[in-house]
């Protein structure tokens, strides 16, 4: 098989099956409830690893940029990021609760996160201005105040987002009681944010 098939396929493999099933597992054997219920923390689960995949990502790891290559890994990046969104979309709307901290900090990670998504969207990709010259004029005129230090602190805004969903997830008492599963949860982040950080 083509080599420049099979390793993008890994990585897909690696990053939407392998990564997140520990976390899956954990917690699905650990919690019972009804498989509706069960499949909106699956979605949210996923959203999450997801969205610290990306923060990985961002790092551009030399190896996998040498593996992979760089317009790939960007390519793998900026997609990840629309389905970590559009999980975590369906998870909010899917989804029920009573406890006001934990709604709290999950709404405002989702504003968080589809102001992250648009505006990588607009500002770092050529998604929207290669095909549409009037999105181009005004990228354009925003990129002036929009200068690459706004730029920086506004995707490190993510991290508010990574947190703000550690704290939702710990305030969901069932979720909590989990030991093996919160373990778990905690050391994805952990990585995650250390590997951003080193």
């Amino acid at each position: 098989m083509n080599k420049r098939l099979v390793r993008p396929t890994l990585v897909w493999l690696i990053i939407l099956v392998i990564l997140p099933l520990p976390l899956l597992w954990l917690l699905n054997a650990g919690l019972t409830d009804s498989f509706h219920n069960l499949l909106i923390y699956d979605l949210g689960l996923l959203a999450y690893t997801y969205w610290l995949t990306i923060v990985y990502l961002s790092t551009r790891p030399k190896w996998l940029e040498r593996w992979l290559g760089l317009p790939k890994m960007y390519l793998v990046h900026g997609l990840l990021g629309v389905c970590a969104l559009a999980l975590a979309l369906l998870h909010s709307q899917l989804s029920f609760s009573m406890q006001r901290w934990g709604v709290l900090t999950g709404w405002l990670a989702l504003y968080l996160a589809i102001g992250g998504v648009f505006y990588a969207a607009f500002f770092l990709s050529g998604w929207l201005v290669d095909y549409s010259p009037r999105a181009a004029k005004l990228k354009k005129r925003l990129q002036r105040p929009f200068n690459h230090r706004v730029s920086l602190w506004l995707h490190r805004l993510n991290f508010v987002a990574i947190a703000l969903i550690w704290f939702h997830v710990h305030l969901i008492p069932r979720l909590y009681q989990l030991t093996g599963f919160i373990i778990f949860f905690d050391c994805y982040t952990l990585v995650a944010v250390a590997a951003y950080c080193w």
